[in-house]
């Protein structure tokens, strides 16, 4: 993919020297060590880190003292309460 945005990011002098020289040791840039860093600290760790919540999510086991479907009929149920609710306080108006 092309780079199509360019951003300026001031560094300290020892902090900058750390990045270039750790830049010619890995034979790439300096942007090009900062996009890794950016990378690999925001974006596979943020989906990485939504994958392992969704991984513990499911595997958890939960007794909500009912069963699905009953659960369902439940829901509707208090919607339409809600609902009824809602057009007894309009009609009310």
């Amino acid at each position: 993919m092309a780079l199509e945005k360019r951003v300026e990011v001031l560094f300290e002098p020892e902090k900058y020297a750390y990045l270039r020289w750790k830049a010619k040791r890995e034979k790439t840039s300096v942007g090009n060590l900062i996009r890794e860093a950016v990378e690999t600290t925001y974006m596979v760790n943020r989906s990485a880190k939504r994958k392992e919540a969704v991984e513990r999510l499911l595997a958890m086991e939960h007794d909500l003292g009912a069963s699905w479907e009953e659960l369902k009929e439940e829901m509707a149920e208090e919607r339409y309460r809600q609902t009824m609710k809602s057009v007894d306080q309009e009609s009310l108006q």
